[in-house]
């Protein structure tokens, strides 16, 4: 599965482990994904956007301010089909 629009994830600020923020997805085009939040993210922040079943790490490159803000991400690395990568983990390692 991939980030569709609408879909609901969970963004961590890597540099703040603690910092957790739910976000919505606006759309994801090439290696932009745009997002939704009532936080404000600054530019450079490096972020790791887990949703349903995919994981994404990335840099914050624009924010829109807002009522909720927009973000967009750059994404550096993607991973899809990570309930099939934890499946295959438990079989790997027994």
């Amino acid at each position: 599965m991939r980030p569709e629009p609408d879909q609901e994830a969970r963004l961590t600020l890597l540099a703040e482990p603690g910092a957790v923020h739910r976000v919505r997805v606006v759309d994801l085009s090439g290696r932009h994904l745009r997002c939704s939040l009532e936080a404000e993210l600054l530019p450079g922040a490096l972020v790791e956007i887990e949703g349903n079943d995919w994981l994404l790490l990335g840099e914050v490159e624009r924010l829109e301010r807002g009522h909720p803000s927009v973000v967009l991400v750059r994404v550096e690395h993607a991973l899809f089909d990570t309930a099939e990568l934890a499946q295959q983990r438990r079989i790997w390692t027994g």
